[in-house]
């Protein structure tokens, strides 16, 4: 993206950005840094995952390794990927982060993770790799997704900015649920098995790109009612059987109050679905 193409941005993605860095600035202490070091140093791996649009491919980063390195540098960049990875463009301003290469330094332009792939867990190389069945034979997979990815019907109003978003938030939605499909497949394959969970289609309106405290912690406190009473956890086909039984949908927004439903809800499974 060019300098102009900066510029072009729309009102307020600065704004929003450097209120983002600063928040994930606050938390990416040293004492963080130094904790993440030292899980990795046991095994334990922490990946993330941007997006590179100079190179329009899907960027994994092992935040342990750059933990290992300490000091401000990777302080810094710790920071910068985890900013990169919630960089949703249209929204917030990408994210350069300065790579060295071939003895060459130049900046890479980094934006959220979901704009390659929403999951990674079952890349479409590793359909064609030779892996080793006895090592994920058995394993569990837990998906977590923050976000809905179905959504009650909901008309758009004719205006560029509001198509444009819609249109966005649709691909979002349908490349979630086919990496769910995907993973599910790859798990199979593999003898793993696969538990997902999402917001579900009934929440109470949500953006993803809204950090304020006062919504994500009710979203966080719902997370937590909902593995403490064991519901939190659902499946791909329990999650459109739901939705099935639910029709005609109602736009019905549960009232501040209301307490919401949790994800896994006991619905009757039609004919050759798996769970």
């Amino acid at each position: 993206m060019s300098v102009r193409g900066l510029l072009e941005l729309p009102f307020g993605t600065s704004r929003r950005s450097a209120a983002l860095t600063a928040l994930v600035d606050h938390y990416v202490t040293r004492d963080l840094i130094k904790a993440v070091a030292k899980e990795a140093s046991s095994g334990r791996l922490l990946w993330v995952a941007t997006t590179d649009l100079d190179k329009e491919e899907t960027v994994i980063w092992d935040l342990g390794a750059i933990a290992m390195r300490g000091g401000e540098p990777a302080r810094r960049l710790f920071r910068d990927v985890l900013v990169a990875s919630a960089s949703i463009p249209g929204v917030f301003e990408p994210v350069l982060i300065h790579v060295q290469q071939g003895g060459r330094l130049y900046d890479e332009m980094h934006v959220d993770g979901g704009a390659s792939t929403s999951l990674f867990i079952a890349p479409v190389a590793a359909y064609f790799a030779l892996l080793d069945q006895r090592a994920l034979d058995g394993a569990r997979v837990y998906v977590l997704i923050n976000g809905q990815i179905i959504e009650e019907p909901e008309t758009t109003p004719f205006k560029l900015g509001s198509i444009v978003a819609r249109t966005f938030s649709v691909a979002l939605k349908h490349m979630s649920r086919a990496q769910v499909v995907a993973v599910d497949q790859f798990a199979d394959k593999y003898r793993m098995s696969v538990q997902s969970t999402y917001l579900p289609f009934d929440y109470p309106k949500y953006s993803s790109s809204d950090f304020r405290a006062s919504t994500m912690r009710p979203l966080f406190e719902y997370g937590a009612r909902c593995a403490e009473s064991g519901r939190l956890w659902t499946t791909m086909d329990e999650t459109m059987a739901t939705v099935a039984a639910a029709a005609p949908a109602s736009t019905r927004t549960p009232p501040v109050d209301e307490e919401v439903v949790c994800p896994f809800r006991d619905v009757q499974l039609t004919a050759g679905s798996t769970r």
